[in-house]
């Protein structure tokens, strides 16, 4: 069983992280689903914010950030509302192994894995179907495109991807990255 904590404001409850022990206030409107307990306006009493400030690094519109799938998965599996503050509608380099490519409808959909016995994925959404023909499952890459969080059931999805013209280890050697390396963060 579960409470399902209905909040009005996202951002007070940005902060928190799967597992953490809260008390909850609210108004239990009843047993649905598969015995979920529901909580309408729900709110976290005494709540601080733990966001460091590097967490919040100021960023220059347009300038893309750097994360890797792994680290992009972790955080939506631990708390989706504090990594859509951290990651949706943000232009980003993305990091990763593809798992699959597959047509879906308009676009290509190239399916990045993370670590772990995590089911999601990173779905990137490729409008130019000849730039996936040389990919490879197995294969790391950098994909840039605008992340727009959980859209759907636990995928994580990046709208209008660009697949760099250089190498995964050319681009990897110009932005340090060293992609024999898993990294927590970003």
């Amino acid at each position: 069983m579960r409470v399902v904590c209905k909040v009005s404001d996202a951002d007070s409850v940005s902060y928190l992280q799967s597992g953490q022990t809260i008390n909850v206030i609210g108004t239990i409107t009843g047993v649905t689903g598969f015995a979920d307990i529901v909580v309408d306006d729900c709110s976290v009493p005494d709540s601080f914010n733990i966001e460091s400030s590097a967490d919040k690094r100021a960023k220059t519109p347009g300038d893309p950030i750097e994360v890797t799938a792994h680290k992009l998965i972790e955080d939506y599996d631990s708390n989706q509302i504090a990594a859509d503050s951290k990651y949706k509608h943000q232009l980003a380099n993305i990091r990763g192994a593809i798992i699959s490519i597959a047509v879906d409808r308009e676009y290509v959909d190239v399916k990045l894995k993370g670590r772990g016995d995590s089911k999601a994925k990173v779905v990137c959404k490729v409008s130019d179907k000849n730039s996936v023909i040389p990919l490879r499952p197995d294969e790391s890459i950098i994909i840039i495109g605008t992340i727009a969080g959980v859209t759907g059931f636990i995928d994580i999805v990046v709208n209008n991807c660009s697949i760099p013209s250089h190498s995964p280890a050319q681009l990897a050697h110009l932005k340090g990255w060293d992609f024999t390396k898993e990294e927590s963060g970003n």
